[in-house]
């Protein structure tokens, strides 16, 4: 992996509402928001991943989040974004199946949420939030809700970013920016925040929300 001068969250353009687009509710308030100006790259070598261990206080929770910024050059690996668990049944994972398909796994329960195109040389963002049997997933700020079936428990083992939690697999091309692992269950106002409160040079301070990530990842900032 490198770490990269540049390759900044972008200005947010196109959001709905703007230019006479559909109205959206208000935005939440502010958080607050700190400099970013690195972010890692990977080039979807077996080598090109992060191992962030045993994350204790991840395991045997009820409600988990997650926070991530993401800029994919290929999909051609089906890669891994984030991933953490001890078996193939007892795992959670954020996968891009291709350019049109977002996966979430949990234990043996997939999750498969259709999207536009996400290699598109922007920056993007990936929120997942399970609570319970409810899990909701955030790309760029809008909702997408499933039925799935209790949180793995031991989800903070062997957590890796960048590619499936055994490493030997779907290793992540592009850059990956700002993971949040958070140890309750965001609300959608949350997440909306985060996403807003990021722009050129600047991304929105974690720390700022009403419970802090157990981990953040600035990723070279």
């Amino acid at each position: 992996m490198r770490i990269g001068i540049g390759n900044t969250v972008p200005e947010r353009v196109n959001l709905p509402g703007q230019s006479g687009g559909t109205p959206v509710p208000p935005v939440p308030p502010a958080l607050a928001q700190i400099n970013n100006v690195y972010s890692m790259e990977f080039d979807s070598l077996s080598d090109q991943y992060i191992d962030a261990g045993n994350i204790t206080s991840l395991n045997s929770q009820s409600s988990f989040s997650t926070s991530t910024w993401i800029n994919c050059s290929a999909l051609s690996t089906s890669p891994v974004v984030l991933s953490g668990g001890s078996s193939s049944s007892n795992r959670v994972y954020i996968q891009f199946v291709n350019s049109t398909t977002l996966r979430y796994v949990n234990g043996g329960d997939i999750n498969d949420l259709t999207i536009s195109n996400i290699a598109d040389g922007n920056w993007h963002h990936i929120s997942t939030v399970h609570s319970g049997t409810s899990l909701n997933i955030y790309l760029d700020g809008a909702k997408t809700s499933f039925t799935t079936t209790a949180l793995s428990t031991n989800i903070g083992d062997s957590f890796t970013i960048g590619a499936y939690f055994t490493r030997t697999s779907n290793f992540w091309d592009g850059l990956i920016d700002e993971v949040g692992l958070f140890n309750v269950a965001l609300t959608d106002a949350e997440i909306l925040s985060i996403y807003n409160a990021t722009e050129t040079g600047k991304t929105a301070d974690l720390n700022d929300l009403t419970t802090p990530p157990v981990k953040w990842y600035r990723m070279g900032d």
